[in-house]
């Protein structure tokens, strides 16, 4: 009796392992789409290593899909491994050049890492292939400033940006915050002091996040900043 339910088992194994690969060798690329569905829910959930086993199953199968490798780079950033990150964003751009999350992603690893000068190049072709992703703007912005050391051609750039970005984008807190830090980056007291209000008022925990973020240095000193924040 047991050797009859252990044969069972094997041929009921064995069944499924025939189907899978079966599957996978007549749809390769629904496979595919299917490991990546899973594992970009695997990413939402915060389960990282799976989700990382999956879109590389998925890159196996489908070598030449750009979002396999976008995905598989969401990963690694998520987990601060920037260098590895990057590595699959490249990837990604090698196979769809024109991706303009991929160089936004790309571009905030290298600003992690503190390369600003590769976070502007990625940043600006991100705002060229998406003018109107007001985060990639202001994104751009601040590594432009921080790239070119806050010169007086970067603030001329830094204004000329800030001015494309619509009305509609400054009634997000954390825009308002972003801008606040290049304003007192560019010791422009009086437009800092007025954004960081804003985001304040909008989302008081921008007061705690102020008190840390060495961007207001600047304007630290000021009794309308120790009024905001402390």
């Amino acid at each position: 009796m047991r050797k009859t339910i252990l044969i069972i088992l094997i041929i009921a194994v064995a069944a499924g392992l025939i189907w899978h690969f079966s599957k996978t060798m007549m749809d390769p690329k629904k496979t595919a789409e299917e490991y990546n569905v899973k594992g970009y829910d695997l990413l939402v959930e915060g389960e990282t290593e799976e989700a990382k086993r999956l879109f590389k199953r998925a890159i196996k199968l489908t070598p030449h899909d750009p979002n396999y490798y976008y995905n598989l780079g969401l990963c690694y950033h998520e987990e601060q491994n920037y260098e590895k990150a990057k590595e699959y964003f490249k990837k990604a751009l090698e196979i769809r050049p024109n991706a303009s999350p991929a160089h936004f992603e790309l571009a905030c690893c290298y600003a992690a890492l503190d390369d600003y000068d590769g976070a502007r190049k990625h940043f600006k072709k991100a705002v060229d292939l998406k003018p109107d992703d007001h985060e990639a703007r202001i994104s751009y912005v601040y590594s432009t400033l921080m790239s070119m050391k806050n010169n007086v051609a970067a603030r001329r750039i830094a204004y000329t940006e800030l001015d494309k970005i619509s009305p509609e984008a400054f009634n997000s807190p954390l825009t308002l915050a972003q801008a606040a830090c290049i304003y007192s980056i560019m010791n422009d007291q009086r437009l800092a002091l007025r954004c960081l209000a804003r985001a304040i008022e909008m989302d008081p925990t921008f007061r705690d996040r102020a008190k840390a973020n060495k961007d207001f240095d600047n304007i630290r000193h000021l009794p309308e900043f120790k009024r905001l924040v402390y």
